[in-house]
């Protein structure tokens, strides 16, 4: 199936991106014109070997531009000759992180080239724009550079600052982890900077806001984890303060640096927010992502735990005082991670999470009718015939008598990712085992809440659930 198309520069489909979830491949599709057949350039599959993603065409409309870890570990940009297949010149690539998402499940985005789009010289390659720990853009042309700093200089410290180059009078957004976003206006030429008055979300206060720092720590296999760490207002060094540890769904994907809603929820609460970028979390290159092949319930928590436990040795989070919070993987991440360490949190919170990863292959429509469940799932996740003990060791509502925090679980009714059966089945496991636990079920509602009721009940019951079962400080 087609994922994605390639326009060349007079908008003819001559590249293709797609992908065969039945057989895990996905291929490079390549047409010399917009009228001949479409043949195959590239393919992988699964294991991300020698990836080669289409990314544009060149001004001359024949070279191409394209992201690939061939002989690396990230992925990086690259010119590329699809008419001898031939892998160029390397344009840019960060050894730490991917400039451009690796496709596992056929994403295809991340990061960009930046062109200069003048009359004169439109191929000419001003920088890339990409995630790293931090939004990082690295200007390769010279006026760029001064401009970036110009504005940087002139803005609030510590802001990420976008722009087009290719404007003379540009618009500029600027914005960080305490603010979502305000719009300026800069005449280059002029070298003046208007404020718009235009905010994302003007009523927020960036000084009541509490700043996100990116941070790193080690595995217990010492792969290197990296993550987000939010201090509430009340942390000062020497005084550690309550923590709650915060998996992202996906568990495909990753945290990024930027204003956070529920992140500056929980500071504004009095906690810490610890946001570990596990292995599995997209961005840190091949290796990171196929660490988790199978690791759902095991190396990707210790991952997450071991954040914990750095954050306690830095004096950052009291160890009395810690809890785990996540929605979707991040909610089978809470209920995984009371039920390997019951002594290291006092409560912990379940949204829409995976309870039983027998269930969940058995109720997910992706993998019980999709293509996804055909191959591409069993490798990744896992499949309940060849690996019967890994899922019945690795499914919290299998182990309930394990946990001995409370929990608050949250589930809706439509939702075809995590199937309402993994509630039922963790609250029954809950009550069998007479563990503390409170429940909330709404019947209309799917992956996450959206309706404004629904979503300022269950804040207001997180709110409640967190303020009771979190001990005082000693």
């Amino acid at each position: 199936k087609v994922q994605d198309w390639v326009l060349d520069r007079n908008n003819a489909a001559r590249v293709a991106f797609t992908m065969d979830m039945k057989t895990g491949m996905a291929r490079f599709m390549y047409r010399g014109s917009d009228t001949g057949p479409f043949k195959p350039l590239r393919e992988w599959d699964e294991q991300l070997k020698d990836v080669v993603m289409p990314v544009g065409f060149a001004p001359d409309n024949k070279s191409m531009y394209v992201a690939s870890n061939i002989g690396r570990d990230t992925m990086a940009f690259f010119r590329f000759d699809p008419e001898t297949n031939t892998l160029g010149e390397l344009i840019y690539g960060d050894d730490r992180y991917d400039v451009y998402t690796l496709p596992l499940l056929g994403d295809r985005g991340g990061g960009s080239i930046i062109f200069s789009g003048s009359e004169e010289d439109p191929g000419k390659i001003l920088g890339v724009s990409y995630t790293a720990g931090l939004p990082k853009t690295v200007w390769l042309d010279e006026e760029a550079k001064r401009t970036q700093a110009t504005l940087d200089a002139a803005l609030p410290a510590g802001n990420v600052n976008t722009w087009n180059p290719r404007q003379r009078r540009t618009l500029v957004r600027s914005y960080s982890s305490t603010d979502p976003g305000r719009f300026f206006i800069f005449d280059r030429d002029k070298r003046t900077l208007e404020d718009t008055g235009i905010s994302l979300a003007r009523w927020i206060d960036p000084k009541q806001m509490r700043p996100m720092e990116y941070v790193t720590w080690s595995a217990p296999d010492g792969r290197r984890i990296g993550g987000y760490l939010t201090l509430p207002a009340s942390y000062a060094p020497g005084k550690p303060v309550p923590l709650i540890l915060h998996p992202h769904g996906g568990p495909w994907a990753r945290d990024s640096w930027g204003f956070n809603r529920e992140v500056q929820f929980m500071a504004n609460r009095g906690f810490a927010v610890l946001q570990p970028n596990f292995r599995g979390s997209i961005g840190y290159g091949t290796a990171h992502l196929k660490a988790s092949y199978k690791q759902w319930g095991d190396s990707m928590i210790d991952d997450m735990i071991a954040g914990v436990e750095w954050a306690v040795k830095e004096g950052y989070a009291d160890k009395n005082r810690l809890a785990v919070y996540g929605a979707s993987y991040g909610g089978y991440a809470t209920l995984m991670s009371l039920v390997k360490r019951p002594d290291l949190f006092k409560w912990g919170v379940n949204y829409v999470g995976v309870s039983d990863m027998i269930v969940h292959q058995d109720t997910q429509p992706a993998q019980r009718f999709g293509d996804f469940g055909a191959r591409l799932a069993k490798i990744i996740n896992g499949d309940q015939k060849t690996d019967r003990e890994m899922f019945e060791r690795t499914s919290p509502a299998r182990h309930v008598s394990k946990i001995q925090a409370p929990v608050f679980h949250a589930y809706g009714g439509e939702d075809v990712n995590v199937d309402i059966e993994n509630g039922r089945v963790i609250r029954a496991a809950f009550d069998r085992a007479g563990k503390t636990q409170e429940w909330m079920f709404v019947a209309d509602e799917a992956h996450g809440y959206r309706l404004d009721k629904n979503v300022f009940e269950y804040y207001k019951r997180f709110d409640a659930f967190m303020k009771k079962y979190t001990p005082r400080a000693n």
